[in-house]
């Protein structure tokens, strides 16, 4: 039997394989890292909560959760001989030893942090360790791995789960690790990423680096503090969003200018200390998300965070940009005075992933439809009429690959390099062509030879 021997605070906390250990957010994240935990058999006692009962209901389901697992590239046969322990009633966390936070920490319609699914899930984790009388006299660890600003686990969550746990006899602890998933990634996953970490005591550290190398083979980084954690999570993605948004003006610029905006790239990549980004559509809950996570802090002590919004305001004006520019090359090409027929490829925020948050393909659609065209949009990964997906898209055009060779587009636009996309010809492609049309390939898949092509 594994046990992990502590001093955490006055009092002494075993961790064994029968302490029970809560998921709570059963998202992207939280479900690989059950799955994980389960795997890695670090506790025989792993339970999973999330207040969506009809997405608890239908992970109860093996079709769904079969392509659930597949769309974030999450080992299924971890489960075999597991059961999963899901529930969205709150019960099912009360005993539990170590609770892990992992919900959404989306934005309000202003682009400010909303954490309401983040104080909710503190409040019921400081009701249940309340209500478990098997607690008593023991302690507790409470691990977020929600994306917030800094301050947040210290200032808000942690004071709520306090707020909320009446039995003085119960010490908790808080530690912070940021989560890095990267749906749709089948190198780096939660076993090959390297874990930071952070804790508001030394003891609940080195529990966090004997838990988290358990179930990641990259190890931890130890973040001296619960805000440097915070912190760098939010960066991250923020300089790859100021990055990308670098290239995507670069982009207007050569189009301006009538270059091939990759080629320029190509060429500057040839310096050694050049970093090689492309321009494209930046959606998703990370990139399009975070910097403005640490805008809020950079503005809440008084500093104008100009260069980060700036390139939120790039990336975030894409879509519509992408779409006048496709106005006018088809007005040049096909000429004015009809209704264009578009078809757009891919669907998803990014390649080969089926999440559809704050996806900029959705985005590029609207904004062509609004330009009066008629537009279908179809993605390999959410074609299928039982997709998960579906019933976000019913106001949508929607047509799989496969339907969309009975029709005959003025413009194809090629906005997610899915792989299914990258095994197609271009012969594959003009068959759903005009006579006269055009190509626009966002993410350069497409030969630079193809007649009729234009790239960002």
């Amino acid at each position: 039997m594994l046990v992990w021997l502590f001093f955490l605070h006055p009092t002494v906390l075993l961790l064994n394989t029968t302490d029970k250990i809560a998921v709570v957010g059963l998202g992207y994240v939280g479900l690989p890292l059950l799955f994980s935990i389960i795997k890695s058999n670090v506790s025989s006692n792993v339970v999973g909560y999330d207040t969506n009962s009809a997405h608890v209901s239908n992970l109860q389901s093996t079709s769904y959760l079969e392509e659930y697992i597949q769309g974030h590239c999450t080992d299924y046969s971890i489960l075999q001989g597991n059961s999963l322990l899901i529930s969205a009633n709150p019960s099912i966390l009360l005993d539990s030893s170590v609770y892990i936070v992992a919900v959404p920490t989306p934005l309000d319609e202003h682009h400010n942090p909303s954490l309401d699914c983040l104080t909710s899930a503190s409040k019921t984790i400081g009701l249940s360790i309340s209500n478990s009388p098997s607690l008593e006299g023991k302690d507790v660890i409470v691990i977020y791995e929600s994306t917030v600003y800094p301050g947040v686990t210290e200032n808000i969550a942690s004071k709520i789960v306090q707020r909320y746990n009446s039995n003085p006899n119960i010490q908790i602890s808080f530690g912070y690790s940021p989560e890095r998933i990267n749906p749709g990634d089948r190198v780096n996953n939660i076993r090959t990423i390297k874990k930071i970490i952070s804790a508001d005591c030394s003891t609940t550290l080195e529990w966090m680096d004997m838990f988290y190398s358990s179930i990641s083979d990259a190890g931890t980084h130890r973040a001296s503090s619960i805000q440097v954690a915070e912190c760098a999570k939010a960066l991250e993605n923020t300089q790859r969003d100021i990055n990308i948004a670098l290239v995507n003006e670069l982009a207007m610029l050569c189009s301006r200018l009538n270059i091939d905006t990759n080629e320029v790239i190509d060429a500057a990549s040839t310096k050694w200390n050049f970093m090689d980004v492309r321009p494209g559509l930046v959606g998703g809950h990370c990139i399009s998300v975070d910097p403005y996570y640490l805008a809020f802090a950079a503005e809440s002590v008084g500093i104008h965070p100009r260069l980060i919004k700036a390139g939120r305001t790039v990336n975030d004006g894409m879509p519509g940009w992408i779409a006048r520019r496709a106005v006018k090359k088809l007005v040049s090409l096909v000429g004015p005075g009809k209704i264009y027929n578009c078809l757009i490829m891919g669907m998803s925020y990014k390649e080969n992933c089926a999440d559809l948050r704050n996806s900029k393909s959705l985005e590029l659609y609207h904004c062509v439809t609004s330009y009066g065209f008629h537009c279908d949009i179809t993605d390999p990964l959410l074609d299928r009429p039982d997709s998960i997906s579906m019933p976000l898209l019913t106001s949508l055009n929607t047509k799989t690959w496969h339907e969309s060779g009975f029709c005959k587009y003025d413009i194809i636009i090629l906005s997610v390099a899915h792989d299914e996309y990258k095994k197609l010809t271009v012969k594959d492609i003009l068959l759903r062509c005009t006579d006269k049309y055009l190509l626009y390939d966002l993410k350069n898949v497409l030969p630079s030879t193809t007649k009729n092509l234009i790239k960002l």
